[in-house]
């Protein structure tokens, strides 16, 4: 009798009720795809959101045939000119390739594991920022806005793109700011510089080289003699002191022009562009 009972409590604490849970819930919560995925690991559902309504219709008792169409080589994709900063500097979207190394929100190095083929005649929509910075991208490129993922067709003026974190990278047997004689700085408004007055390799030096090449900048006040230097002081502030969010200041639609898509490895799948 002691036996049965010690039987019986036994299987009390093995057995379970069956989980009463959605499709959608169950696979997010066990879902896993296998190694050679594009995106191994567990499954979820805010990568591909069009989804959570297919999985939860197998378990409508009306529902009898379920059509999911979907167009050959569509990807969420960027404006094949967009420069992507990588370990080694400047990339355009359309010279990315796999294996090449960007960075992701955590400003951490991750690798490019996939890349779409360049596509034409997608509509495309212009995001203006609320620093003045401006990226194209295809109705359906995903954004991670607060915890939820978005298409572009789908952002709204207000919206805040995640807080990223400086770019993590070593440093760099580069020159002294102060021994840079190839180049006269000269302030006179008829003769602007027109390049950076040390190497270039600074906007992806060490943290603490960042600060040193901003720094220099912006005790020079060269900035605003030339576009392209004051974009790269930009560049140098969100590279070295990210402090405030993008927000999204304006949405429009503008002509297609070829886009192209690229996967990463990073936990998030976010990528800096």
């Amino acid at each position: 009798m002691k036996n049965i009972r010690e039987l019986r409590k036994i299987l009390r604490g093995a057995v379970k009720p069956i989980e009463r849970v959605g499709v959608t819930e169950w696979s997010e919560k066990y879902g896993r795809l296998p190694s050679d995925s594009a995106e191994p690991g567990r499954y979820r559902t805010d990568r591909t959101p069009y989804m959570r309504q297919v999985m939860e219709s197998f378990t409508e008792p009306d529902i009898k045939r379920i059509v999911v169409k979907s167009a050959a080589q569509i990807g969420k994709s960027l404006d094949c000119l967009t420069p992507i900063a990588t370990p080694d500097g400047f990339k355009l979207m359309r010279d990315i390739e796999v294996g090449d190394k960007v960075f992701d929100e955590r400003g951490e190095v991750c690798n490019v594991t996939g890349v779409s083929p360049i596509q034409y005649n997608r509509p495309c929509y212009e995001i203006t920022f609320s620093d003045g910075a401006t990226i194209v991208a295809d109705g359906e490129h995903l954004w991670q806005i607060g915890d939820a993922i978005l298409k572009t067709t789908e952002l709204e003026v207000g919206m805040e793109l995640p807080l990223s974190k400086p770019l993590n990278l070593p440093r760099k047997n580069l020159p002294p700011l102060n021994n840079q004689n190839k180049i006269v700085v000269n302030f006179e408004p008829k003769t602007p510089i027109t390049r950076l007055p040390f190497s270039e390799e600074y906007l992806f030096g060490s943290i603490e080289q960042r600060q040193d090449a901003l720094e220099y900048l912006i005790e020079r006040n060269l900035g605003p003699a030339n576009k392209k230097i004051a974009a790269q002081i930009k560049f140098l502030e969100r590279a070295t002191y990210p402090v405030f969010p993008y927000v999204v200041e304006r949405i429009r639609k503008v002509k297609s022009r070829p886009v192209k898509c690229i996967a990463v490895d990073s936990p998030s799948h976010l990528y800096l562009a």
